[in-house]
Formats: structure tokens, sequence, C-alpha cells
């Protein structure tokens, strides 16, 4: 396992996905509430100085300073971006849940699911 595979398996382990090796991430389901938690985004903000020994901080610009401020979502932006360096992508999946019965509202639930992208 090389040293990119490793830090991808530490992030995921944040969000509490243990893995060994980039093939188990197939198939893979996160809430993308877990990834919005502010939690999870200071543990992959404080990722960032590890991330820029592998990578170039010009291809992703989640390694930027100022990733915090600029991105809406950024530990979904990272984990997004490195990913797709390593050939796998997430696609968004959505499910409802109902109508909330107050308002009329639709209740959906986000998730994106890891897919292997096929070269």
């Amino acid at each position: 396992m090389n040293e990119n595979e490793k830090l991808i398996c530490n992030l995921m382990s944040f969000i509490n996905i243990k893995i060994q090796t980039l093939d188990q991430l197939e198939n893979k389901e996160i809430d993308r509430d877990i990834l919005k938690s502010k939690t999870i985004i200071k543990n992959f903000h404080e990722y960032i100085p590890k991330l820029k020994t592998i990578y170039n901080s010009d291809m992703f610009s989640c390694l930027h300073k100022n990733s915090i401020t600029k991105q809406k979502q950024p530990a979904v932006c990272m984990l997004r971006q490195l990913l797709k360096a390593n050939n796998y992508k997430m696609e968004p999946k959505i499910y409802s849940l109902g109508y909330n019965k107050t308002n009329g509202k639709k209740i959906v639930r986000r998730t994106y699911i890891i897919k292997k992208i096929i070269t």
C-alpha cells in the first residue's frame, strides 16, 4: 500500500469507515450529514499538511489555506477530489423519507456512494 492510499484510509477512519486498501471502498455509502459536521471538517482540515506532501495544491482546491471559508462543504470537496485522483467517484443518492406533517415539506436524506471510475 502506497502513501496516498494510507492517507485516504486514515481520512475514512474519521467517518467510521475502516478499510485497509482502496479496493474496499467500492459501494461504501457515506451520509452527507456526517461530512458536514464541524468535527469532521476540523479533522480533515488538520490533515492538509500531510496531504500536501503527496498532492500538489495547484490541482486541488481543498488543499488551499482558505478552503474552509470559500467552500460550502469542505469535507465533501476534499474527499471527492482525493477519491477522483485515485480513480474513484462519489455518486450522490437521495432517499425520500416522506413529508413533514406541519409544513408539507419533503424530508430527504442525502448520501454518497463510492464507485470505481472505469478507465
